[in-house]
């Protein structure tokens, strides 16, 4: 295992920090009841960035639902 993970490129470290930042926010938008009223509790600051994760998560949601033909020409 000597000098397997030695290297570690800018991507790897942009990737790294890109998916642990998406489980954090998955996390905390999963919080639930009790869970989310303790955390809250011990850090009410956290409420704000849950807002702005629900928002950013509903809209990137609505833009889901646009429809778009893909229809070639040829098909219609």
């Amino acid at each position: 295992m000597a000098r397997v993970y030695e290297h570690v490129t800018p991507e790897m470290k942009r990737r790294v920090l890109e998916t642990l930042q998406e489980r954090w926010e998955a996390s905390l938008l999963a919080l639930r009841g009790r869970d989310r009223a303790r955390l809250l509790a011990l850090h009410p600051q956290m409420q704000e960035q849950i807002n702005r994760l629900t928002a950013r998560r509903q809209a990137e949601a609505s833009e889901g639902d646009k429809i778009i033909a893909q229809i070639s020409p040829r098909q219609a």
